[in-house]
């Protein structure tokens, strides 16, 4: 009666839904951020490609930025075919051993007596009674790939969000090191044609001159950067050829209204970590994986069967039992093995969630300096010196303040606005971080804020009009 059941749980259980693992992980990606995740082989590369070309025809923000890589990405599309490596994993563990059968003939040397026939059929009942348990290890690993899975599509989404606005950021950079360079420009030729009339001495020109070729390798290094950061882009997003000419939507937008939710948010990470969900399972296989060892070392081995043998012209039939006795090996190392790697995942379980809630505390105090920072430049300093410029050249109108100084003011505008724009892209990254780990991400780059540098003013020529 238990063979017929353990059967028939076989035929219920023997086929295994792809879609059953794949709907975990489109359902968890859907809660988390949002976003719908898409299954294809290497062969169907061509299903989603009217879906990118029709965002990278536009000019491409974040949002886009991060559809075009969860669509494209090979290394994503990797990750997500290890959910059908644990789902053939499941279905293998509902498989039973084949059965074994033996023939035996033997035929008289002397006289004419009918040859004797032996014949047996034997199945492996052990093997049908581990089955549950290799079932459920087979399932725990199969809910720790949907979670890595999940925690792959985030990460990417994270990936590509941080990459994004640090490609908006250093095009921004490039904008302000031209302006730089053209106004350091026009004091060098200012002070040329000033020494020209006797009206300054050759070492203001030679100053001048000195601060300009400075900004010309600043602004070099800054493009460097930017071409830099438009490849790491496309990298995630798996654009390669000609897909590789889009254009960048917009700057980088001012800081948020609201910000995201700051109460509780190390339970929250906690409870939304897919890192420890993943860990979790793989606790619960294991678990399960030295309940099987046991068991595998309690009974080895116990084929059952039907034996059947034709002697003198007379068949007879009967039953046969044959089974491996545990006389010198139970499965000791194996369980011992087992044992030690669950004793391993239980202690990195337990470093993993302190990781998580100091990783969600560093985020919350980034994303607070950087909101902090960003708004102070934009409310207070910027103002400042746009006032002390406005303020500059009217003196200078009033013949009260030479050219140098008001082109130091000038500059000195645009290197705070330079600052603006690193502040505001540690905000937006720093943002991005906290949403990630809050969402249950596990970002390995947490954003390291910039630590802005005093800027120590040019001294200029007190050339008069």
């Amino acid at each position: 009666m238990r063979i017929e059941v353990g059967l028939l749980s076989v035929f219920a259980t023997g086929c295994i839904a792809t879609s059953a693992g794949h709907a975990g992980v489109a359902n968890t990606v859907r809660d988390r951020i949002d976003r719908e995740v898409v299954f294809r082989d290497p062969a169907s590369d061509g299903t989603v490609r009217p879906r990118v070309d029709a965002l990278l025809a536009d000019p491409v923000d974040a949002e886009a930025a991060v559809e075009i890589a969860i669509l494209q990405s090979p290394d994503l599309q990797a990750s997500l075919e290890q959910v059908d490596v644990a789902l053939a994993d499941v279905l293998r563990a509902t498989l039973l051993a084949n059965p074994d059968v033996e023939l035996e003939a033997t035929f008289p040397v002397d006289g004419n007596a009918e040859p004797g026939l032996m014949g047996s059929f034997m199945f492996d009942l052990a093997d049908a009674m581990r089955m549950p348990l290799r079932r459920a290890v087979a399932d725990a690993e199969l809910s720790a790939a949907r979670a890595e899975a999940a925690r792959a599509v985030l990460d990417l989404a994270f990936e590509v969000r941080v990459s994004f606005y640090r490609h908006q950021g250093d095009l921004q950079l490039v904008e302000l090191f031209q302006q730089v360079v053209e106004t350091l420009r026009a004091g060098w030729e200012t002070a040329e044609a000033l020494r020209e009339a006797g009206n300054v001495p050759r070492l203001d020109v030679v100053q001048q001159r000195a601060l300009y070729e400075e900004a010309r390798v600043a602004l070099a290094q800054a493009e460097l950067a930017a071409l830099q950061s438009r490849e790491r882009l496309q990298v995630l997003m798996g654009l390669s050829g000609d897909a590789t000419t889009w254009e960048v939507a917009s700057r980088l937008p001012d800081p948020a209204e609201s910000d995201p939710g700051l109460e509780a948010i190390e339970q929250t990470a906690i409870e939304r970590s897919l890192a420890l969900e993943q860990r979790r399972h793989r606790l619960e296989a294991l678990a399960r994986r030295v309940g099987l060892a046991r068991v595998e070392g309690v009974i080895p081995a116990l084929h059952v069967g039907v034996v059947a043998e034709r002697e003198e012209g007379e068949w007879s039939v009967g039953p046969m039992v044959e089974m491996q006795l545990p006389l010198f090996h139970q499965g000791q190392g194996d369980i011992d093995r087992v044992s030690a790697e669950l004793r391993v995942e239980q202690h990195r379980y337990v470093a993993s969630a302190i990781a998580v809630r100091s990783r969600v505390r560093r985020a919350r105090n980034a994303y607070l300096n950087a909101s902090a920072r960003s708004r102070f430049y934009r409310e207070t300093l910027l103002p400042l010196r746009e006032e002390v410029l406005v303020e500059s050249l009217r003196q200078y109108n009033a013949m009260n303040l030479g050219v140098f100084e008001l082109l130091t003011a000038r500059r000195t505008l645009i290197d705070t606005a330079r600052q603006f724009v690193e502040a505001l892209r540690d905000y937006w990254v720093a943002r991005a971080v906290l949403e990630q780990v809050l969402a249950g991400g596990q970002p390995e780059d947490m954003g390291q804020a910039t630590i802005p540098m005093m800027t120590a003013s040019p001294s200029g020529g007190d050339a008069g009009h």
